[in-house]
């Protein structure tokens, strides 16, 4: 049997570290949910720690323009967890019986603007809000 050598993150090459990178910590879900409860207040209907299955899917954000699963990530994503998010959006739709379109919240990256990639909105912390107000004009999303 052959011993392999632990190597640290940080000198993981490229595509391997930004896999690790975009899971999601205890901190980061804790940060988003928060974030997420918080739009309650721009009077919108949330629904934390939707799970599925009997594991967690992320979080419900009903709008005027539609309904929406987020979920948390740290400060990247790969397009595995664009895959994936659009896949339980769509069983949670079929199982709720309306129509629920894929988020990424990312935590720590202010860099992001508001933006949909490969149809999955991304949002960072900050931007929330902004996203939350887009929300009421149908056609932006």
């Amino acid at each position: 049997m052959t011993a392999f050598p632990l190597t640290s993150r940080r000198v993981m090459p490229g595509k391997m570290f930004r896999s690790m990178a975009s899971g999601t910590s205890g901190r980061a879900e804790r940060i988003v949910r928060d974030a997420i409860e918080e739009l309650t207040y721009r009077g919108l209907e949330v629904e934390p720690d939707v799970e599925q299955h009997a594991e967690h899917a992320g979080h419900l954000v009903h709008t005027h323009a539609g309904s929406f699963l987020f979920e948390a990530r740290e400060s990247a994503y790969t397009s595995r967890d664009l895959a994936a998010i659009t896949m339980r959006a769509r069983v949670l739709a079929a199982h709720l019986g309306y129509e629920i379109s894929p988020a990424i919240c990312l935590a720590d990256d202010r860099t992001v603007t508001l933006r949909r990639h490969a149809g999955v909105w991304v949002v960072s912390l900050e931007r929330l809000g902004d996203w939350a107000g887009l929300q009421r004009e149908v056609e932006y999303v």
